[in-house]
């Protein structure tokens, strides 16, 4: 039998022979894995990734300036400095989500991390400077709509005005015959439409089955088509369009300008963050006591909530935000309960109902105190 000699232990045992193969298959390895992991996050996938995002303050972030004297409900006059700071010792803040195209990487992260989702996203394949765009007409409607809202409910005089009805989207295949998105309605049954909610006007009186004409301008062109109401799910003597609409080029004629500093945020969900910080400044009334009233939701021009998506990463923001009272639409507001920790959730149907909730609680903490 051949015995090693005491040389050839000896530069084993130095990691002369095995063990440096062993140290050279080692690097080999590691270096193999992190080429993978590397070119795993840059290989995108058609699905988008949901994560918290940050919860940003209103209090030096809207502004509120008379364009004209001013006057309450009650006839007193407002100086211009009483619209600069909101009262109370609390915050109200709106609430982010961060999204990004997935990537194999982000698959394997979000398996393992319960606050991050992956989903598919239907406007994926959209270019994101046209992304932005979108979000950015979102964001500035949404302004718009929360100034209206909070200023019909502080008894503030103020009226919506636009070019015509934005198709967003068409409902019904009779409807889908005559339009398309990116339409905008100037016209319905001989009666002018400058914002979305006249064309529920334009209808007054009239049958599902019924044919109405309808004028609208798509692109460059001017149109005149008919269409075939519809019938509402929930009142089936209610006639509809068949469309979802929003109002182009919304703004209001108001004796108050409101400035927003909002950077590096998009789309509507903060509709009723924005109307909850003007509501406080239009009214002078305490809606947080000593809370950190945190809000999410899209409002409607007729002060309805409606519901938004990323709920779940937006609860778990507020968590770590340290938030008192999460605000969210109805229709969320279990989901924001399962991810909210000690936070309170409120679910809301409109506008309305979020003052008279948050002012009770208020009040009820004033009492306490």
């Amino acid at each position: 039998m051949l015995y090693p000699s005491q040389k050839t232990i000896h530069r084993n045992l130095q990691g002369d022979e095995l063990p440096r193969r062993w140290q050279l298959l080692a690097v080999s390895c590691a270096l193999f894995f992190s080429i993978v992991v590397v070119g795993a996050g840059n290989v995108p996938v058609d699905k988008t990734v949901l994560a918290p995002g940050t919860v940003e303050s209103l209090a030096s972030r809207v502004s509120v300036v008379p364009t004209t004297v001013e006057q309450t409900a009650s006839g007193r006059t407002r100086s211009r400095d009483s619209f600069s700071d909101r009262p109370g010792q609390g915050d109200i803040r709106l609430v982010t989500v961060r999204t990004w195209r997935a990537t194999l990487a982000d698959l394997a992260y979000a398996a393992i991390r319960s606050d991050v989702e992956v989903f598919d996203d239907p406007t994926i394949s959209e270019p994101e400077p046209q992304r932005q765009k979108r979000r950015s007409s979102e964001l500035a409607s949404s302004e718009v709509v929360a100034q209206f809202v909070a200023s019909r409910a502080a008894g503030i005089p103020v009226t919506p005005t636009g070019s015509g009805a934005l198709v967003e989207d068409v409902t019904t295949d009779a409807s889908k015959k005559a339009l398309v998105p990116g339409d905008v309605i100037t016209e319905v049954a001989g009666l002018p439409v400058r914002v979305a909610d006249d064309i529920r006007g334009s209808l007054d009186g009239k049958s599902p089955g019924q044919v109405v004409q309808v004028r609208l301008i798509r692109g460059s062109d001017s149109i005149t088509t008919e269409v075939t109401l519809t019938a509402s799910s929930e009142h089936p003597h209610r006639a509809l369009l068949g469309v979802i609409v929003s109002t182009a080029d919304l703004h209001l004629d108001s004796p108050l300008k409101v400035e927003y500093r909002l950077t590096g945020i998009g789309g509507p969900s903060a509709g009723l963050a924005l109307a909850l910080e003007l509501y406080c400044r239009f009214t002078g009334r305490d809606l947080t006591g000593p809370s950190i009233v945190v809000a999410t939701g899209e409002l409607q021009l007729d002060g309805k909530v409606l519901p938004v998506g990323g709920v779940a990463q937006k609860a778990r923001a507020a968590v770590s935000a340290g938030a008192d009272i999460l605000v969210v639409p109805a229709a969320n507001a279990e989901e924001a309960r399962s991810y909210a920790g000690d936070v309170v959730v409120l679910g809301v149907n409109s506008f309305a109902e979020a003052v008279s909730v948050l002012l009770a609680l208020a009040n009820s903490a004033q009492t306490v105190s």
